[in-house]
């Protein structure tokens, strides 16, 4: 679903979560969030602003007080930059990445609108969970230096964050189980959200 429907849909999701947080044996406090490339984007972008009225939109009449606040978030090559992205594509002329990002978002107004990166730099009022930050210096959809950015951003905000780079990594290299990179990135995800729920 194009912006912001895919975000209203994870809210509810939060928000389902907390409601059967007894059924999924956790807390409604410890819910978190972790998402790949696009899907990392929307998972920070909830993240920051769990109490936007568009992104609240999906009701919950059973259970109307519960917000989709999370206590931690797991972004993996995420574009948290997406109008950033979107000029990198331009002006390499990379055809699928332009082509996804006009379906999602329609426009560079909203490409902004929507961006953590822009946001913090707007210096909106957001919530700012514990953020781990993974991300391979040889992905060819995002530059690396967006996520060193971003980490910087949310350090300047106040936020805890841990940026992980891994020298020559790929876009989505988590998916090569056997790999070295990949087991460590496994291993700081288990570990961080252990941290985060214990």
């Amino acid at each position: 679903a194009a912006y912001p429907a895919s975000i209203a849909d994870i809210h509810y999701a939060v928000r389902w979560a907390k409601a059967n947080a007894d059924q999924l044996e956790t807390q409604p406090d410890c819910i978190g969030l972790i998402g790949e490339s696009s899907g990392a984007h929307q998972a920070v972008l909830l993240a920051m602003r769990p109490t936007d009225p568009r992104y609240a939109s999906i009701p919950m009449p059973d259970h109307p007080a519960l917000d989709a606040g999370v206590r931690y978030v797991v972004s993996c090559w995420g574009i948290v930059d997406p109008f950033a992205r979107y000029r990198m594509a331009v002006e390499k002329d990379i055809t699928p990445l332009l082509a996804a990002h006009r379906a999602y978002w329609g426009d560079e107004a909203a490409m902004s609108e929507g961006s953590p990166q822009r946001i913090l730099e707007r210096n909106e009022t957001v919530q700012l969970p514990a953020l781990l930050l993974l991300q391979g210096t040889a992905d060819q959809n995002i530059d690396w230096r967006i996520a060193e950015k971003f980490a910087g951003i949310w350090r300047q905000r106040g936020g805890s964050v841990d940026l992980r780079l891994y020298e020559g990594a790929v876009h989505g290299f988590i998916r090569a189980p056997y790999d070295a990179d990949s087991q460590d990135a496994l291993a700081r995800i288990r570990d961080f959200i252990r941290r985060m729920t214990s």
